[in-house]
């Protein structure tokens, strides 16, 4: 049966001609062909046992006719003039050069269309259009249609004489569809026939590719050890395929999830370690990324301690406070401390009696399970000098001030919202809306951000707009704020979700941050000197204008409150060393309170004399020197001599 060659049109070869070599290229008998003015004549040279490629070309007057070189279709549209018999020479020449050369005729006559005379009465084979090599993507559907003609104008059948199980041909259409399910290259044979058995074929190549899935970026991690980490792994395959996923090298604390590519683990051990993330379709295709995850372990941190004071024969105690950024537990010891002092390693307590005068200086470290420090110092004063001031009553009713404190901001409705915007990659991640909010200054926020992207995983989160000191961690949507005492009023938060680039979703919601009842500001502890002022500002508020009410619970004689300034005032006198605790409570109209204490410590540093060397005198001879002493305090000294001869 013919071959059907496929099209590319030229007059002749682009390949350079050798001479003529004798070989087994031949060509299939061209039979006489009929037709009329401006009616085309396309018929397939065949060439069989060609070595290589196979070129084809016309030899002498082609009068407008074209052959393709590499396919052998020749295609001509006689003219007017051209009535009569034309003679065309079809050469054919292989990669090694060998030739073959063959002739047909072509009648134009004034007959309609498939006629012919009675020496070239013939019925031509159909002709198929050329046909490419075809490629689809492994599990997506391929559609063909496959397109003839047939000379006298009869209907044709299709059939697939060659191809892989997954195709078929519709025999009336010559539509060829299909859908593979594993990639591969197939070889596909179409023939036609018209009604009375004169055949055509044509075949191409269809070849199913499977391209390799791709993971999204990933950038180093870093987590504080102890803390669990999750991180979802995003991959995208090309077909639209299921992924498996798998960790191909990562610490034995890590695992991930072969269905949703979520990395979960809790480090126990802070350090660098490697991982690599491989993902894989449903054939084999492959990708990886690799990436470092830290796991930090910042060292403890010691609340500062004041220098401290007790009296000879009393007991000594202190908790020592220290916070973790790991909330691990901590280790307390003393590095430095006098005998008499020790230190609960569990709590930090440090306790003792000390039975002699003077100063000791005192150091803590404290260590958490992997060995991060932080010390403090501080010297303990052992004193003798009486019993400690009577505490300090409540002034009479009559004294008792009020101060009007306002939380300074406007009340304002607002209510959460949501947006998104979508890019070419897709729909954008859904994020639950967060009701509005109300906090205690000191007190802290803590709530749970949930978001989903279309496929189900949980898409990177992160604050657009958000107080000072607010965090949300990107994978857990875990969030997290103490307000601090400057921070009264409304604070608008802007949440992001994002999935891919340009895919994200907004929340937004208000953190009021106000209270229910009266908040007092923490009073410090300090050291004072007698007969100097000590001035300590007091800040107060209230979810409303209600007024307040100040009464002092505890305290020294001659401590006031300045209702003007809100400052609490105290001038300490020689008859007040020691130290002082001082209770100051804030009351509202409806009878809710709170109270702040301090402690404050009255010092008098002796004054430091110079030590004198000894001299020698003649008798009769006058002695005389000048000492010089300082205050530690800078107060006025006085020289008095104790001791010497008369």
């Amino acid at each position: 049966m013919p071959k059907n060659p496929r099209s590319k049109k030229s007059h002749k070869s682009n390949k350079p001609r050798a001479a003529s070599q004798p070989g087994s290229i031949r060509i299939e008998p061209i039979p006489p062909q009929v037709t009329a003015p401006l009616r085309e004549v396309v018929l397939n040279v065949r060439a069989p046992g060609a070595n290589g490629k196979t070129y084809y070309e016309l030899v002498g007057e082609s009068d407008g006719a074209m052959i393709h070189d590499s396919r052998g279709q020749f295609r001509w549209t006689p003219r007017l003039q051209d009535l009569g018999r034309r003679r065309f020479d079809v050469r054919v020449t292989d990669d090694d050069g060998n030739q073959q050369t063959a002739s047909f005729e072509v009648l134009v006559q004034n007959e309609p269309a498939g006629e012919t005379t009675s020496e070239m009465a013939d019925n031509l084979p159909p002709i198929i259009d050329p046909i490419d090599n075809q490629s689809v993507p492994v599990e997506q559907p391929f559609m063909y249609p496959v397109s003839a003609t047939d000379p006298e104008g009869e209907p044709l059948t299709y059939r697939l004489t060659s191809g892989p199980a997954f195709l078929s041909i519709d025999s009336g259409s010559g539509m060829i569809s299909g859908r593979p399910m594993a990639p591969g290259t197939f070889p596909v044979e179409v023939e036609v026939e018209d009604p009375h058995g004169a055949k055509t074929s044509e075949s191409f190549e269809l070849e199913v590719t499977n391209d390799p899935p791709t993971i999204d970026e990933i950038n180093d991690q870093s987590i504080p050890v102890g803390q669990p980490f999750s991180y979802p792994v995003s991959a995208t395959d090309p077909e639209g395929q299921t992924l498996t996923y798998r960790l191909t090298s990562a610490p034995a604390f890590l695992s991930i999830d072969s269905g949703s590519g979520v990395i979960d683990g809790r480090p126990m051990a802070p350090g660098t370690f490697s991982v690599e993330v491989e993902v894989e379709d449903p054939h084999g295709a492959k990708d990886d990324e690799s990436f470092e995850l830290v796991v930090t372990n910042d060292p403890p941190t010691i609340d500062p301690i004041n220098d401290q004071s007790v009296f000879v024969g009393q007991p000594f105690s202190y908790p020592v406070s220290a916070t973790d950024p790991e909330g691990q537990t901590l280790t307390y010891r003393l590095t430095t401390a006098p005998a008499f002092l020790s230190i609960d390693s569990g709590s930090g307590m440090i306790d003792g009696t000390p039975m002699a005068l003077g100063s000791y200086p005192v150091e803590v470290e404290v260590e958490d399970p992997h060995g991060a420090k932080d010390s403090e110092s501080f010297e303990l004063t052992v004193i003798d000098d009486g019993p400690l001031p009577e505490s300090f009553s409540a002034p009479p009713a009559g004294d008792v001030e009020s101060l009007p404190v306002d939380d300074g901001f406007a009340r304002m409705p607002f209510s959460a919202s949501t947006t998104s915007s979508e890019s070419s990659g897709g729909a954008p991640p859904a994020i639950e809306p967060i009701a509005d909010q109300r906090v205690r200054p000191g007190e802290l926020l803590e709530l749970r951000v949930r978001a989903m992207d279309v496929e189900g995983r949980a898409p990177a989160l992160r604050l657009i707009d958000a107080p000072r000191g607010m965090t949300l961690h990107p994978t857990t949507g875990q969030l997290r704020w103490t307000p601090a005492w400057d921070t009264w009023g409304c604070h608008f938060v802007t949440v992001r979700a994002t999935s891919g680039p340009g895919n994200y979703a907004e929340t937004m919601f208000a953190v009021h941050v106000t209270a229910e009842r009266p908040m007092l500001a923490p009073l410090p502890d300090d050291d004072l000197h007698p007969g100097r002022a000590w001035v300590c500002p007091v800040r107060a508020h209230a979810c409303d204008t209600r007024r307040l009410s100040w009464s002092m619970v505890a305290g020294p004689a001659g401590m006031h409150f300045d209702q003007a300034a809100s400052q609490l005032r105290w001038v300490p006198g020689w008859s007040q060393l020691g130290p002082h605790f001082i209770t100051l409570r804030v009351t509202d109209p409806a009878g809710q309170s709170v109270e702040r204490s301090c402690l404050l410590q009255v010092r008098n540093q002796p004054p430091r004399l110079p030590r004198l060397a000894p001299r020698v005198v003649a008798a009769g001879q006058t002695l005389q020197l000048t000492v010089r002493a300082v205050d530690p305090d800078g107060d006025p000294v006085q020289y008095e001599l104790v001791a010497g001869p008369a």
